[in-house]
């Protein structure tokens, strides 16, 4: 028997996929370790629920008697470095094991987002069938947040009736609301291939950020964004000499699908933010690299209450 199964997902949300792969892979191994993705992203609408939201719907869908086998890792995004985030699932495992442990990843191939399936080649795999519904169709998470949005329930034919009850209340929530609408524009976004004018201001210690007022990611802090990019060169012009302007690149966001032109300039270091916006300090990121998957590189989370 392996000693250490790991399986890799963003669960948003658990569904009887997830579970039937939980139960076969600790048939088979002795430890099961859950790393939890996007975690400290959101809430978005493709990303709603925190990681304790998702850790509490796994165990209220899991058998009791498996919890004592089962562990929760949070595990943050890389936009720019796979490798970073490849190192970083290695070394979480590498904590919370002995060196001596035969490891395993859970393989669930399914779709472009399991690229990471290829990424641990030292690592022996638990292939497992795919699951599927009434309708011989793949269980799918984003189906279900796409049915959520739009009716306000999920089937207990894809979710457990724990997971189903903690799902359904959180759609009493005033959040649900907002992300019901922010879904709406993100596949507005996704759909006319708009580019969204990101700036990357920055300088030894600190990064700008302003709070979100946008329905995508409401009341987050985040690096400053525009629809238009001559909105973004009113603020650059406030603000600094052209020789400030370090780079410009286009990159699309793996999470939201939304490609994202972003401006890296050099803050000067006696610089004062402009009205409406913050200096945050660097050591109060999560990623070194700065950026999160969508864009947010610092966020005062709005965790959902049940």
């Amino acid at each position: 028997m392996i000693d250490i199964a790991v399986f890799i997902g963003r669960f948003q949300p658990f569904h009887k996929g997830h579970l039937e792969n939980c139960i076969q892979a600790l048939a088979q191994a002795k430890k099961l370790i859950i790393l939890i993705g996007s975690s400290g992203i959101g809430p978005l609408p493709n990303n709603p629920w925190s990681f304790d939201e998702r850790v509490k719907i796994i165990l209220a869908s899991l058998p009791e008697k498996l919890h004592s086998r089962v562990q929760f890792i949070s595990l943050y995004d890389s936009l720019y470095d796979q490798k970073d985030w490849e190192n970083r699932v290695k070394h979480s495992i590498a904590e919370h094991s002995h060196v001596s442990d035969t490891k395993a990843l859970v393989v669930f191939a399914k779709d472009d987002s399991s690229f990471y399936l290829e990424c641990f080649p030292e690592w022996a795999q638990i292939n497992l069938p795919m699951v599927v519904d009434a309708n011989d169709q793949c269980i799918s998470a984003t189906n279900i947040r796409a049915e959520l949005y739009e009716h306000g329930k999920v089937s207990n034919e894809i979710v457990t009736l724990a997971a189903k009850n903690i799902i359904h209340s959180y759609t009493s929530h005033p959040l649900f609301k907002n992300l019901k609408m922010a879904d709406h524009v993100l596949n507005q976004y996704q759909k006319s291939h708009q580019i969204m004018y990101v700036l990357m201001v920055y300088n030894n210690e600190h990064v700008m950020v302003h709070q979100r007022e946008e329905l995508l990611g409401s009341q987050q802090w985040a690096l400053p964004m525009f629809e238009d990019k001559s909105k973004q060169g009113i603020l650059l012009e406030s603000m600094c000499h052209d020789d400030s302007i370090l780079r410009s690149e286009t990159i699309e966001s793996s999470l939201l699908k939304i490609t994202y032109n972003i401006t890296y300039v050099a803050l000067d270091e006696s610089m004062d933010a402009p009205e409406g916006y913050k200096l945050f300090s660097k050591s109060m990121l999560i990623e070194k690299d700065f950026f999160a998957d969508h864009r947010s590189i610092a966020y005062k989370p709005m965790q959902l209450k049940y």
